[in-house]
This record gives C-alpha cells, structure tokens and sequence, in this order.
C-alpha cells in the first residue's frame, strides 16, 4: 500500500518493490489490477541471500520485517542493502522499538513475544539496538524519527 500511497501522492516519482523471485509475477499481476503495472516497477531479490537488483535508488524503504529476524539476519539484511545502494542514497526501516529498557510499551511488548513464538529469532529491539545494527552495517547518519502511531522509521545514508 505505501507505494500506491507514494504513487498517488508524487506521479512524477519513479517506483519499484523488490520481492522474491516466487512472488514476483503475483505482485505484477495485482499492481496491475489496481491500475499500477506501469508505475510501479517489480525488481526480484532476495535481502537475506545478498542478490539485489543494483539501481540508482534515491530512496529504498523496508516495512516491518527486521523484526521477522533474529538480530545477526538483521545485520546481514542492513549490509546486503547498504552494499546495493548508491552513493548518497537514503534507507528507512519502519519498526517498532521497544523503550531502551525494553520495558515496554506494551504493544510492542506483545509483539516482540509474537515474534519470539512465530518466527525463527525474530525480536523487537530498542532504538539503540536499532541503530547500533545501522552502524555496524555501514550507515552514516542514522537516526531515529518518530511517527504516528505504533511504528517508528530507523533512518540511514550511504555517504
């Protein structure tokens, strides 16, 4: 949805999602459904495997899958996407952290047990946890930026 939000808002803005090779066509398929065939480019990659379509992105977003691993995946995530970025470039991942005493809230709380239940690893973190991964992937300028809502977005550059 964000891209067709994107889309809608900016016509002039050029658009792709990056998705796994076996979802690929079906994600063609209903962007064009909706009307977005043509606006909205549909890359195959892979964030964990490293095998990213390398492009002049100005910007490349990740909505809420960090969490879906366990820290150490979520580095190679951050660096395999830092590696495909260029020069200059912008990342933002939306998640939701917990407080850096990870005592709460307690949203995000549950969500974290989800994910420990759920998933191989997955884990909600704080902010500092957050960008220490950022850095540790190469980032420059990581910062955190506080929306509406439950989700926070983690903010990165390629110098």
């Amino acid at each position: 949805t964000l891209p067709i939000a994107v889309a809608d808002a900016h016509p002039g803005v050029s658009l792709a999602i990056c998705e796994l090779p076996q979802a690929s066509a079906f994600l063609r398929d209903k962007l064009g459904e909706q009307g977005y065939g043509d606006r909205i480019e549909v890359v195959e990659g892979d964030v964990i495997a490293g095998n990213l379509p390398i492009g002049n992105y100005d910007l490349i977003h990740l909505g809420w899958m960090l969490h879906d691993y366990a820290p150490e995946t979520q580095v190679t995530i951050l660096k395999n996407i830092y590696n495909a970025m260029p020069t200059g470039g912008r990342f933002i991942a939306s998640e939701t952290p917990l407080n850096d005493d990870k005592s709460g809230p307690e949203f995000t709380a549950l969500l974290s047990l989800n994910m420990l239940v759920a998933t191989e690893g997955g884990i909600e973190s704080s902010s500092e946890e957050d960008l220490a991964r950022f850095h540790e992937a190469g980032f420059s300028n990581a910062r955190i930026l506080e929306i509406p809502g439950p989700r926070t977005l983690i903010v990165g550059e390629k110098a």
